[in-house]
């Protein structure tokens, strides 16, 4: 096979794995999310109130916040607009392992795409 053919597939078989792992694991991730943090985070201190109500129900605005807050978590100085950065004290020591894991999961799969992609543009 050549380089472009593997990048094709590289490419493809990467955004199903991202879909998968953002969807499937991501809404495992937001519903394994301690209760403790999540009254922690969604106050009016940290969100305005249309943001507490995209949280409140179970659609894409949801996922997009439960999986911030846990970037949150795994990162805390990427919550520093939100003054969430001292999450971490509230979070339980296995909640911030499998919130690194899963980001640095996603971070990878993403580079990946990129990297195919540009060499379907290069080659």
């Amino acid at each position: 096979m050549q380089l472009l053919e593997v990048s094709f597939i590289t490419f493809f078989v990467a955004g199903a794995l991202l879909v998968f792992w953002y969807l499937i694991v991501g809404i495992l991730l937001i519903v394994i999310t301690p209760q403790k943090v999540k009254h922690y985070a969604y106050t009016s201190e940290h969100y305005t109130d249309i943001e507490l109500a995209l949280v409140s129900g179970f659609h894409f605005g949801a996922l997009i916040h439960g999986l911030a807050l846990v970037a949150a978590v795994a990162f805390p100085k990427l919550a520093k607009k939100r003054k969430l950065t001292d999450i971490r004290r509230v979070c339980p020591k296995w909640f911030i392992s499998i919130g690194l894991v899963y980001w640095t999961i996603l971070i990878f799969i993403v580079v990946t795409i990129f990297a195919s992609l540009l060499a379907m543009i290069l080659f």
